[in-house]
């Protein structure tokens, strides 16, 4: 199988110091690294999102140790994790290092549980995306190239509901304004800043500030922790 590419176009000086044309240089293209160790699966899931238009190419390998010493050949890493629970310090463990191996490039979990708990403790592991087996190849694909981009995602539904949970809470309704409420569901739903403000009516400046708000009060650094610690707040309110 011939590797993918992607064509770069410069133009070289010639002795004048006038460029004499166009040449192409070909440059590998980096893709995807597929891990799952049901080989059904892995199979079934590489060439749907190939035939659905999912652009890279894209490595298969059944476990994290057989594909370690390749993954700064790859964009991001796409783990399938199956049932299994991330309680399993071992595998909590190793999955954390390969989010640290991979840094700056982004691990996307794909996974059949949707329980807020479980996507929250995958995302404080470093995980940037967190994709449920329930969605459609097209959702997937979606999901994918959102976090290639350099974005996060998480299922929105697993978001909302967890929010819907600090809502009633006085305490977390005494610490947010119904403002900064509005902007946090807003980013639970990985929306950008220019998105937010035109929704809500208000400037990308003042959304900027309420999220630097939100962050300095609950001691979030990004968009992520944010998430991570409101459900911290409402496991230590409980």
């Amino acid at each position: 199988m011939y590797p993918n590419y992607e064509r770069v176009w410069s133009m070289p000086d010639g002795r004048s110091g006038v460029p004499l044309g166009f040449h192409q240089e070909i440059l590998p293209k980096k893709g995807l690294l597929l891990i799952c160790r049901n080989k059904l699966e892995r199979e079934c899931l590489k060439n749907g999102l190939i035939a659905n238009g999912f652009n890279l190419p894209i490595l298969d390998y059944d476990t994290i140790a057989s594909a370690v010493n390749i993954t700064h050949e790859v964009e991001a890493v796409l783990i399938n994790i199956g049932a299994k629970r991330l309680s399993e310090t071992t595998f909590s463990d190793e999955l954390e290092t390969l989010a640290q191996l991979l840094s700056p490039n982004p691990l996307i979990v794909l996974s059949e549980h949707e329980d807020w708990p479980h996507i929250a403790f995958t995302l404080e592991l470093g995980v940037k995306g967190y994709i449920p087996a329930s969605v459609d190849i097209a959702v997937c694909i979606h999901a994918l190239n959102l976090v290639i981009a350099g974005g996060r995602y998480v299922p929105v539904e697993a978001s909302l509901n967890a929010l819907s949970r600090y809502a009633p809470d006085q305490e977390v309704n005494e610490l947010f304004t119904a403002r900064e409420l509005q902007v946090i569901r807003a980013m639970l739903k990985g929306k950008a800043n220019k998105i937010i403000s035109f929704e809500l009516g208000m400037t990308e400046g003042t959304v900027k500030a309420h999220i630097h708000h939100i962050m300095r009060k609950i001691g979030a650094t990004n968009r992520t922790q944010v998430v991570c610690k409101l459900h911290h707040l409402r496991n230590n309110d409980a």
